[in-house]
């Protein structure tokens, strides 16, 4: 996302619009915005009086915060082959608090815990066919 155009040139263009009385197209064009940019503008300055850009972005508010990160360690802990489905009923009865499981994914990997279901099993060995030729019991003599 690009970043706010400079107060200065909002200013400059709400003042050419309302005090020179230029339309909006004559505004984008004058300062090279568009002229969406010029609307946003000057709804803006009319629902708020000033032009300042709102704040952009920022930071998720985990509903876990890193102070209570030791709850979901202990719950991981004991219940080390649960799905995020079974974390999220788990932790949601003992904590009274509901997530989503895009947040409790988040935490679990703020907090570098790992989630696998089994440990890894010795690899299959599929037995081959012996090495002595069958015997054709069905077929003709020749």
């Amino acid at each position: 996302m690009p970043a706010p155009l400079p107060e200065a040139l909002r200013r400059r263009i709400v003042a050419a619009v309302v005090g020179e009385k230029l339309t909006i197209p004559e505004a984008a064009c004058r300062f090279m915005a568009g002229e969406a940019t010029v609307k946003r503008l000057l709804w803006r300055f009319r629902a708020t009086g000033n032009v300042d850009p709102s704040p952009m972005g920022g930071d998720r508010v985990s509903r876990i915060p890193r102070s209570d990160a030791g709850k979901l360690v202990t719950l991981v802990e004991e219940m080390p082959d649960a799905t995020i489905a079974e974390l999220l009923a788990a932790y949601e009865t003992r904590h009274g608090v509901s997530l989503s499981p895009a947040a409790m994914s988040r935490t679990l990997a703020r907090e570098a815990l790992t989630r696998k279901k089994k440990p890894s099993s010795p690899r299959s060995v599929t037995r081959r066919a012996s090495q002595t030729p069958a015997t054709d019991s069905g077929s003709s003599k020749r």
